[in-house]
């Protein structure tokens, strides 16, 4: 394999990756992305983000946020993990699990970038909410007749009642 094909196949994995992935030079400014990324925000492929900053994207009421993260992750030289509710379109909300690392020149090992990966979790979350709401309405309804027994045997232990009238 030459190193042209080396490069195009791994443009293609990452143009393919589940989950959304992207990368961004110092200034905020978008250098690639897979097109699950792209897709998300309404674009056809990785190809067509490139050059875009936050600022032009629908997140752009946040996108100072962001690049304060991307600039304290650049300085810093340490990941940032969060799970994070992004409004898509017409309110509906999404839960990214996404995490975004520095990216180093591979020659001078220094800071040029970030790299930004997040997970669509949404459906996990909502599984375990429900989950947790499941165990809540079991414990309340085996408390409840639970409760009435326990009150009945300590009466019943409370009584100077006789022990065969106990039983």
């Amino acid at each position: 394999m030459t190193k042209t094909n080396t490069y195009e196949s791994l443009l293609n994995i990452i143009a393919k990756a589940p989950g959304h992935f992207y990368w961004k030079d110092k200034e905020g400014v978008y250098q690639g992305s897979n097109d699950a990324q792209a897709i998300f925000l309404g674009y056809k492929s990785g190809k067509d983000l490139i050059g875009k900053t936050d600022f032009d994207l629908p997140w752009k009421a946040q996108a100072s946020y962001l690049q304060k993260i991307d600039k304290q992750v650049m300085e810093t030289e340490k990941e940032y993990s969060v799970e994070e509710i992004v409004d898509r379109y017409a309110g509906i909300k999404i839960i990214f699990f996404s995490r975004k690392i520095p990216l180093y020149d591979p020659k001078t090992k220094k800071v040029i970038g970030i790299i930004g990966t997040s997970l669509d979790i949404t459906a996990s979350k909502q599984a375990e909410i429900a989950k947790q709401e499941f165990l809540m309405n079991m414990a309340h309804d085996l408390r409840t007749p639970l409760a009435g027994i326990i009150g009945l045997s300590s009466i019943q232990a409370d009584s100077k009642m006789e022990p065969q009238e106990q039983q």
